[in-house]
């Protein structure tokens, strides 16, 4: 039997997760996740 260290663990679950973000994007090309800041509101 297979034991995962928690550092496995951990890469493969920051692996999945940037795998579903690449995925997502390059299905629907919109960031699901904004690191960049929106564009302003703008000011009335």
């Amino acid at each position: 039997r297979l034991t995962w260290s928690p550092r496995v663990k951990v890469a493969l679950l920051a692996l999945a997760f940037i795998a579903a973000i690449v995925t997502w994007v390059a299905l629907y090309g919109v960031n699901p996740i904004h690191v960049t800041a929106p564009p302003a509101p703008a000011e009335p």
